[in-house]
């Protein structure tokens, strides 16, 4: 069964038979002294910006470096390494291990060879790359391709945004096989999360400062703090704005504010409105997972279809299966077959039921329920070995909430009696009113609530 390695480097996932196995986002923190990947590194970058980097994958090439460390001579090294770091989270070894990649179509050609060589590097047997936006829709797009239209696909990375034009190419005899391939794409500089993730850093700072005369940005930590709280807060401005709510309260450290959330909505149209321009004609938009998020705030065309993660694991799988069984060398793939076989039908959603893909019948959970007192999920609390719940840092912490991701040092969290991913990222797999958080080898349960405000 081959691995599925989809390279977004928001967070490189590794899939197999179906699962998802793990996220890491493509981001590392190198000194003399350390190397961090991932949500460490992710959680240092504000920290340590000047050793901060987060262009390996969408840069990859071996142009030097001036770093002064002995493993990391250019972004060739960091992606190696990055994939060092994902393989210790997985169940299964990279050695002699069949591979496929999901790669954007972005990619210039000469970063193709250099990545083989850090996969066979890594003791993987590649056997395949394919076009992200040829694998996310193949198989949503037989009903469409039967008629002769086209699709759209557009999807979100650290950097940029990318925006591709599939079309049918029916060279089969066979009707119920038509071709899907790329026919064009386009690359939207400056239209990745990190942009807009480090404008919203300036955009609550200005808030704080106005209305409680505290700057975040004046010491690194809260920086690090407010820079991890903003994807929820995010979040919690999409969800509770379909539900009418105009305001979201907002806790750094000692302090709180009130966001207006129709504000927030403006300030992020304003950032897309080169993307939402490229898109106002699109006809059969497929959005991507993680552009998804911020499908709520955003003006899309009425009927556009969101890709779930879930449907992507399995249709990666498959792909990956019929190369195993008809290797026919290592190629960049951007056509393949597209046969009349849904089984499920996508979630066509509108940017005014959006959030309901995450919660289709239960509200989301905006606050933690221990000991008869809530504690807010975009806030920074630490569960003690003493049972305690305090609003700071303990080297003693059974349980860690940092601004919509739970950590545990022991043990593992479970979620409704079942393992769960730790640690928890809220932005990917939120949590919703009822569910029940505890922890393995411990006799600790909390219980997930909703506030009205």
């Amino acid at each position: 069964m081959p691995l599925l390695l989809e390279l977004n480097d928001l967070g490189v996932r590794c899939y197999q038979d179906g699962q998802l196995l793990c996220q890491s986002p493509g981001v590392a923190v190198v000194d003399h002294q350390e190397l961090l990947f991932g949500s460490k590194a992710w959680r240092e970058s504000r920290k340590q910006p000047l050793n901060t980097h987060s262009q390996f994958w969408s840069q990859l090439n071996t142009d030097p470096l001036q770093l002064n460390h002995p493993k990391v001579r250019h972004h060739g090294d960091l992606a190696y390494l990055h994939l060092l770091h994902i393989e210790k989270q997985l169940p299964v070894d990279f050695a002699n291990q069949e591979v496929v990649f999901s790669l954007p179509g972005s990619i210039p050609r000469e970063s193709l060879g250099l990545l083989l060589g850090i996969a066979n590097q890594c003791g993987m047997k590649t056997i395949g790359l394919i076009d992200h936006g040829l694998a996310a829709t193949l198989s949503h797009a037989f009903p469409l391709l039967a008629e002769q239209q086209a699709l759209t696909h557009v999807e979100m990375f650290l950097h940029h945004c990318v925006i591709t034009e599939l079309t049918p190419a029916n060279n089969s005899s066979d009707a119920a096989i038509t071709k899907l391939q790329r026919n064009r794409l386009e690359v939207l500089s400056d239209q990745g999360w990190l942009s807009l993730h480090n404008q919203l850093l300036n955009y609550f700072s200005e808030l704080f400062i106005q209305q409680t005369r505290f700057n975040p940005r004046h010491g690194a930590s809260s920086e690090q703090a407010l820079f991890d709280a903003i994807p929820e807060w995010l979040r919690q401005c999409a969800v509770l704005e379909q539900e009418s709510v105009t305001s979201l309260q907002c806790e750094l450290d000692r302090y709180s504010i009130q966001v207006d959330i129709y504000q927030i909505r403006q300030f992020v149209q304003r950032f897309w409105k080169p993307l939402q321009t490229k898109l106002e004609n699109a006809g059969n938009l497929f959005l991507g997972d993680r552009l998804a998020e911020c499908m709520p705030l955003l003006d899309l065309p009425p009927q556009t279809t969101v890709l779930a993660t879930q449907r992507l694991a399995k249709d990666l799988t498959q792909i990956g299966d019929n190369l195993s069984e008809s290797p026919e060398g290592v190629r960049f793939i951007t056509s393949l077959p597209c046969q009349n076989a849904r089984q499920n039908q996508p979630e066509t959603v509108t940017s005014t039921t959006a959030h309901t893909r995450h919660f289709p019948d239960q509200e989301a959970a905006t606050h933690l329920l221990w000991q008869n007192h809530a504690y807010p999920l975009h806030g920074h609390f630490t569960l003690t070995s003493n049972r305690e719940m305090l609003k700071e840092d303990q080297d003693s912490a059974v349980l860690s909430i940092q601004h919509g991701r739970i950590h545990t040092s022991q043990g593992q969290l479970r979620l409704n009696g079942e393992a769960s991913a730790t640690p928890l990222d809220l932005t990917t797999e939120p949590l919703k009113s009822g569910d029940r958080l505890g922890i393995s080898d411990f006799d600790i349960e909390l219980t997930l609530i909703r506030v009205e405000d």
